[in-house]
């Protein structure tokens, strides 16, 4: 985490390994508390967020992965393919 930095987790889900989702991840960007996010994964939402900021001078830079697993002795990786951008969900799917 950079200076000034600050994480908010939004929510977790279960995978299963060494198969292929589909994520899409939907921000209002506000540099006061009135930004949101959602997240679907496989065409369900299983997070969000509002009341909370989003940009700063940093930019925006959501992440994902597997942030504070407990699971030992195992590597992880998260392959990004074909990704997309839009201003509404219908853009992306």
């Amino acid at each position: 985490m950079a200076p000034g930095e600050v994480w908010t987790g939004i929510g977790t889900a279960p995978w299963t390994p060494g198969s292929w989702n589909t994520i899409q991840v939907g921000i209002v960007t506000s540099s006061a508390t009135s930004g949101s996010v959602e997240v679907y994964l496989n065409g369900s939402r299983i997070a969000t967020r509002s009341g909370i900021r989003t940009w700063d001078d940093l930019g925006n830079e959501p992440r994902w992965g597997t942030y504070g697993s407990t699971i030992r002795d195992t590597s992880s990786h998260v392959w990004v393919d074909d990704p997309l951008l839009g201003t509404s969900r219908g853009d992306v799917s």
